[in-house]
């Protein structure tokens, strides 16, 4: 690793190889296990025009609530609010804080719900954990909105997981 490049000399190497490519003007932090959730909820609230959240793991609990609480009150200040939580991974979901959710104003939808006539289609699973915010800020984490992530992985009921929070036209 000391014999390769700086990665800024590389990145348009990387982006042909992956066939990605190389924006000027972003800004990107990692942030590490609960610190991802203080961070979310600040552009959340300042979002001013649309905030979109996808998440595979959505379970009953505090940051459940915390949750449903500032997108509750961003929809009623008048931001397009757009919810998707996979079906199998939002299973142990508070169903009257999803209510709540949705009578708010909130957009909530289901992913993949589990039907007789779908069942080949059982394992296809939205793993994607996303929030976009006014279309110039955005996250993707492995966490889930669900209260074992609060924590610094120090034993087995909090959990540990890498946050990215990208801005600028990423």
């Amino acid at each position: 690793l000391d014999t390769l490049p700086p990665i800024k000399e590389g990145l348009g190497t990387l982006a042909g190889l992956t066939g990605g490519a190389v924006f000027k003007g972003n800004r990107l932090e990692v942030l590490q296990n609960g610190a991802l959730y203080p961070a979310m909820k600040r552009d959340i609230a300042g979002a001013a025009h649309t905030v979109h959240l996808e998440s595979f793991v959505w379970t009953k609990g505090k940051l459940e609530r915390e949750f449903v609480e500032l997108l509750s009150r961003k929809a009623a200040e008048g931001c397009k609010v757009r919810v998707l939580i996979d079906a199998m991974g939002g299973m142990r979901a508070d169903k009257d804080q999803l209510k709540r959710l949705a009578e708010s104003g909130t957009e909530v939808s289901i992913y993949c719900r589990p039907h007789w006539w779908n069942v080949r289609r059982f394992n296809h699973r939205t793993h994607r954990k996303l929030l976009i915010i006014d279309g110039t800020i955005g996250y993707t984490f492995g966490h889930g909105i669900a209260d074992q992530w609060l924590g610094n992985g120090e034993d087995k009921d909090h959990w540990r997981d890498t946050a990215v929070r990208a801005e600028g036209p990423v």
